[in-house]
């Protein structure tokens, strides 16, 4: 498959955009003192580097989803578009996670996580067959969903009072 000078400024433009996001969000969130003011103090032994890359590896997720998004739009197929429009509609609840979380919190960040890995478990599933690569690359996004799912549940663990 050629791939043209365009083609490669589209991909380029959508990972960009996608990076662009995470960076404003990141802000935001370092902004807001998210999470430092909201949520439990003890972190679980041996998990502190989640707190330490979270921000990084959204980013490098994004990143991912972008490209994901521009496969999903130029792959050849009736489908294109409304695939394309599912990644972005990903990127979007990726974004405003930190809303639909309320700011963060364990419990509302469990069940976001959750939802979250479904929808973009979805997602790649409904698109496999116009771009497998625009599918596979939301793994990581539904990957790193489920450690920082066991790691707020670990957060939960030690920090629930014992009676």
């Amino acid at each position: 498959m050629e791939v043209s000078r365009s083609t490669n400024n589209g991909l380029v433009v959508f990972v960009i955009a996608a990076v662009l996001v995470a960076l404003v969000v990141n802000a935001f969130l370092a902004k807001a003192g998210w999470p430092d003011q909201v949520g439990p103090t003890v972190v679980p032994e041996g998990w502190k580097w989640v707190d330490q890359v979270v921000g990084s590896v959204w980013v490098l997720l994004f990143a991912a989803m972008g490209a994901s998004a521009w496969l999903a739009y130029s792959s050849k197929g009736s489908e294109s578009a409304s695939h394309g429009r599912l990644v972005v509609a990903l990127i979007v609840i990726c974004a405003l996670y930190p809303l639909h979380t309320t700011g963060l919190q364990v419990i509302p960040g469990l069940v976001g996580n959750v939802v979250v890995m479904i929808l973009t478990l979805g997602v790649a599933i409904v698109i496999w067959r116009s771009s497998r690569l625009s599918s596979v690359l939301l793994a990581p996004v539904a990957a790193w969903l489920a450690v920082a799912t066991i790691y707020l549940v670990k957060l939960i663990s030690v920090n629930t009072p014992t009676t």
